[in-house]
């Protein structure tokens, strides 16, 4: 005999196949199991709805977010595990982008930062931006847990006027770790680096401008502005910003500096990327974002080792390999005119390319390290005064009149 009669007298034979389906599995597996493996069903067809119901990159999308939620949640419960990082003297609004639980890119992601100083007791760490007036004064907490890391941030060369103000009398030996430009620090933050992926080469394209230069800081030490006023005699430079007489430029928006910088980088060949300190390590976005970025060749000035140290090879061109500003002048008009020669100062892209190290770096390397940190359990002091010391780091420059007078002595 059929299962089908079996299970499904004649007076009901009649109904559908699915009714004497449903009563043999009832028989052989039990009513319980039936109730899981409709439940089962409806999940299943409840998935297949949203598969056609929604595109696939709005389904990954979908459990992309439900994935972050569940993060969220786990990283709110998990204290013994997240690390709390207090942000004590605030410099600029970007700090205010990192508030909450925002470390969910990075590879070490158990963190959480805070502005909040009413937390202070449950803080790992607590970060103090250099330069801010607070920090500069000495505004720091009266009481520094044995277990809490206090973190030094700044990304302004040290022989900034900052600097020679601070009361060292409060911080000089607060400090547990730094985090700045220097490759020296315990958290290196550079303004960019490089890295061995190979870049997209486009075609190289003859610009109809020679050189640019933005800039704000008009009376900088490094004395950047005379030596760019004398090359204005040979070359063409383009000066933007607070201290040109150029508007085109606007930067008060992220979309006005980004049209900025096309703008630049379609119409100039070469960027003026004069540091206003000529300090060890210290090559900021001139040259890495300004410049290399943007395809636009950079013109550095300072001590070559740093430049040839951290920048891709035959990328750049140094104003100190020429004599006078003249003779720069006359390298530029050349190059600006000879295809081939300005070629090679793209021929790096080929076998390399560079990352500029923003906010994302920032908060990224902070929580890894932090963590690192923690688990290693060494303690550490710095001496803030001896770590801000220029004598060793900077070079300062003269002005004319400085030179006759030292000449003189």
């Amino acid at each position: 005999m059929p299962w089908s009669q079996l299970y499904c007298p004649k007076r009901i034979y009649s109904r559908s196949l699915f009714y004497c389906m449903v009563q043999y599995v009832k028989r052989m597996i039990g009513i319980k199991s039936l109730y899981i493996l409709g439940s089962l069903s409806l999940v299943l067809t409840s998935l297949m709805v949203m598969y056609t119901t929604f595109p696939d990159v709005q389904l990954t999308q979908l459990f992309h977010n439900k994935r972050q939620e569940f993060q969220r949640d786990y990283s709110k419960n998990s204290n013994s595990t997240t690390c709390l990082i207090l942000v004590w003297t605030l410099w600029c609004t970007h700090t205010y982008r990192h508030v909450g639980y925002v470390f969910g890119n990075c590879s070490e992601s158990r963190c959480e930062m805070t502005v909040d100083k009413t937390r202070i007791n449950d803080a790992a760490a607590v970060i103090f931006w250099g330069q801010s007036e607070e920090f500069v004064s000495g505004d720091i907490p009266a009481y520094h847990a044995p277990s809490q890391i206090w973190v030094f941030v700044t990304r302004e060369a040290v022989l900034r006027g900052y600097f020679q103000k601070m009361n060292f009398a409060k911080t000089r030996f607060a400090i547990n770790r730094t985090m700045t430009y220097k490759l020296d620090s315990d958290i290196p933050w550079p303004y960019g680096y490089m890295t061995s992926q190979p870049g997209q080469m486009h075609e190289l394209k003859r610009k109809p401008r020679i050189a640019t230069w933005l800039v704000s800081h008009c009376d900088a030490q490094s004395m950047r502005m005379s030596y760019v006023k004398d090359l204005q005699r040979y070359v063409s430079v383009d000066i933007y910003g607070r201290c040109g007489n150029h508007s085109i430029c606007s930067r008060d928006t992220k979309k006005d500096r980004d049209g900025c910088m096309k703008y630049l980088s379609d119409s100039y060949m070469f960027y003026i990327a004069f540091e206003n300190s000529d300090c060890k390590d210290y090559i900021t976005e001139k040259v890495w974002t300004n410049a290399l970025l943007h395809k636009m060749i950079p013109v550095v000035r300072g001590r070559m080792t740093n430049f040839s140290a951290h920048l891709p090879p035959g990328s750049f061109i140094h104003a100190d390999e020429f004599a006078t500003p003249e003779l720069l002048g006359r390298y530029l008009m050349k190059v600006h005119s000879n295809p081939t020669l300005y070629s090679k100062y793209h021929a790096w892209r080929k076998t390399m390319s560079i990352q500029a190290a923003g906010q994302t770096f920032f908060k990224c390397a902070l929580c890894e390290a932090i963590h690192r940190f923690r688990a290693s359990q060494e303690k550490k002091t710095v001496d803030l005064l001896e770590f801000l010391d220029d004598r060793n780091q900077c070079f300062k420059y003269r002005s004319d009149l400085e030179e006759k007078f030292f000449k003189t002595v």
